[in-house]
């Protein structure tokens, strides 16, 4: 509903996301109709008890789904946008908060394929995601988006020294 929804919108329309932690469990469309959400579910299983960081998580993650890694933000260039972020991830790593559905990413081309090399993912994960992956099916980021300046407008509200703060206060 909510990609409809932003292309459904016009070049003078306004788009205010609310983003925060916890965000990329509540907001996901996979990159492939032939990846299920109970696939995607498997494979973040998977991820969190291999050893990964957060980062090397959110990579996979962002790769396999067609709303993380700023592909929702891609989706709103054509709008004005404003985006209000509440950080649970460490000061600085705004895109890591909610996998990042609206800004450009920085990993490069090559380090989806290395996270998956070495954690040894590939047996690991779903049937349909390793298929996918195997064939080739995985799209790289739109071109654009990781080098023209769509963004929306960026405030960061609030983030984890706030909430420390409030509570030693």
């Amino acid at each position: 509903r909510i990609v409809r929804l932003i292309e459904s919108c016009s070049g003078d329309s306004l788009i205010i996301f609310a983003i925060s932690g916890g965000g990329s469990s509540l907001v996901e469309l996979p990159v492939s109709n032939a990846i299920t959400l109970e696939d995607l579910r498997d494979l973040n299983r998977v991820l969190i008890s291999c050893g990964a960081s957060i980062r090397e998580i959110n990579v996979v993650r962002k790769r396999l789904s067609r709303v993380k890694g700023g592909r929702l933000g891609f989706l709103a260039r054509r709008c004005q946008s404003v985006a209000l972020f509440v950080s649970d991830v460490n000061p600085g790593d705004i895109r890591s908060i909610a996998s990042n559905p609206l800004l450009r990413e920085d990993d490069s081309p090559d380090e989806f394929a290395s996270i998956l090399e070495k954690y040894q993912l590939t047996d690991k994960m779903p049937a349909s995601v390793r298929t996918l992956i195997q064939g080739g099916a995985v799209p790289e980021p739109p071109r654009e988006w990781r080098e023209g300046g769509f963004e929306p407008l960026t405030v960061l509200l609030l983030e984890n020294g706030d909430a420390l703060s409030a509570a030693s206060g």
